[in-house]
């Protein structure tokens, strides 16, 4: 089934297909959509961007004569209320990508395209990615950390464990929402338990601490509709 999102400050709706991969969401994550008002926009997988569709249908304003194509670049746009009220979700890809990905996608419905941050792969080539993430932090009042069960044990190419890394970018994701004392909530999914603070660098256990929720295939729905209904508490207090 093809899912539209629609955003509530532009009425930008963008179509997700059903078969959408997992580049067009990266893609669509970090793309400025202030420009398309009232537009419907599509993932032209043959280019690997996002497009303005040939069936879009204009509010309020002409119908531009080319396609026009939305950028890679993290939107600096968007209204101080949404980025002040945003929602990071932090995961690893090697640990459980699709989740992370379903909890995005219901997450955008709900609060709007533009106040959920995830993936740093919009960064920007030559930005200091720690920076990035940390004004993306600044910006949100809550953070999602997907715990897939290798979330803890995930090893670099020598062998290490990624998170015994200080620059790993989970590790420096969480250790800064921690750090700002914003709502950090643990979405423990395919079966993963708490981590343990043994099992944590110190600089995050305190995430030990947080109360989290368990996620599974089979009762998804109701699992992300609780999530949604604690984080509504938060961002739109």
């Amino acid at each position: 089934m093809t899912l539209v999102l629609e955003d509530r400050d532009t009425g930008t709706q963008v179509i997700l297909e059903p078969d959408l991969p997992e580049d067009g969401y990266r893609a669509l994550l970090g793309a400025d959509l202030t420009s398309y008002a009232g537009a419907k926009v599509r993932y032209d997988r043959g280019h690997g961007r996002w497009v303005g569709s040939d069936d879009w249908e204009p509010v309020g304003s002409h119908r531009p004569k080319v396609s026009q194509v939305l950028t890679d670049t993290v939107n600096s746009s968007s209204s101080a209320s949404d980025k002040e009220e945003g929602i990071f979700i932090s995961y690893r890809r090697q640990d459980d990508a699709g989740f992370a990905g379903r909890i995005a996608d219901r997450l955008m419905t709900s609060f709007g395209i533009q106040r959920v941050f995830i993936d740093v792969d919009s960064i920007e080539l030559g930005l200091d990615f720690s920076s990035v993430i940390a004004d993306y932090l600044g910006k949100c009042r809550a953070m999602v950390v997907v715990i897939g069960r290798r979330w803890l044990d995930v090893a670099d190419a020598d062998g290490r464990r990624r998170l015994a890394n200080p620059d790993d970018y989970v590790r420096l994701e969480v250790e800064r929402a921690l750090a700002r004392n914003i709502r950090v909530v643990p979405v423990l999914v395919d079966g993963a338990v708490m981590p343990r603070r043994d099992d944590l660098p110190t600089s995050m256990e305190p995430l030990a601490r947080r109360n989290g929720i368990e996620m599974s295939h089979a009762g998804f729905s109701a699992d992300v509709e609780r999530l949604i209904g604690a984080l509504k508490r938060v961002v739109d207090a």
